[in-house]
C-alpha cells in the first residue's frame, strides 16, 4: 500500500448523517399539502378580484339580470300588496283566505282526491260493509305477499341445498 494515496471519504449514510436539524411532524406536513391548493386559489382571487363597480356594471349590462331583478320587485310589490290585505281582515277576507289556502297548498287552487268518494256510503250499513270487506281483502292480499316470500325464500334455499349436493357429489369423484 501507498502511504501517500489517503482512502476516499466513506458514502453517507443514515447512520453517519445523524439528526436533522429540522423535524417537521407529519400531520402538520399533510395540513400544509392540503392548504396549498386553497392558499393558491386565494392569491389568485385577491389578485385577480374585479371592484364592486365593475362587477355592477357587468350585471346591469347582463339582460338575464336585469330581468330577474324586475321581476323581483314587482313580486315584492304583490306580496307587500298581499300582506296588507292579511293586516286589514275586515274586508275582503275571503279572497284573503282562499289565497291563504292557495299558499298553503303550493300554488294549487283546490286539493285533489287520489280516489273518487261517494257520499252516500257514509253512516250506512252498506258502507261498513264495503270497508270490512276492503280491509278483509287487504288482509288477505298481505298474507298472500308474505305466503308467496316464504315460498321464494324456501325455493332459493333448495336450489342453494342442490348447488352443495352437485359439488360434494363432483368433489368425491375427483377424489376417487
Amino acid at each position: 500500500m501507498n502511504p501517500n494515496k489517503s482512502k476516499p471519504p466513506p458514502k453517507p449514510t443514515i447512520a453517519r448523517m445523524g439528526k436533522p436539524s429540522i423535524t417537521i411532524p407529519t400531520h402538520l406536513l399533510m395540513f400544509g399539502v392540503m392548504m396549498t391548493p386553497v392558499a393558491a386559489y386565494y392569491y389568485y382571487y385577491a389578485k385577480n378580484k374585479k371592484s364592486d363597480e365593475e362587477m355592477r356594471e357587468i350585471l346591469t349590462k347582463s339582460p338575464s339580470y336585469t330581468k330577474q331583478i324586475t321581476e323581483r320587485k314587482a313580486q315584492r310589490k304583490d306580496m307587500v300588496k298581499f300582506l296588507d290585505k292579511i293586516r286589514s281582515t275586515d274586508e275582503n277576507s275571503a279572497e284573503v283566505e282562499r289565497n291563504l289556502s292557495e299558499v298553503l297548498r303550493a300554488g294549487k287552487s283546490e286539493q285533489k282526491r287520489k280516489h273518487a268518494v261517494d257520499r252516500g256510503f257514509y253512516g250506512s250499513k252498506e258502507g261498513a260493509e264495503m270497508q270490512l270487506k276492503a280491509m278483509a281483502d287487504k288482509q288477505n292480499e298481505e298474507r298472500e305477499r308474505r305466503e308467496r316470500k316464504k315460498e321464494e325464500k324456501r325455493l332459493k334455499a333448495a336450489a342453494k341445498n342442490e348447488k352443495k349436493q352437485k359439488k360434494k357429489k363432483k368433489k368425491k369423484k375427483q377424489a376417487a
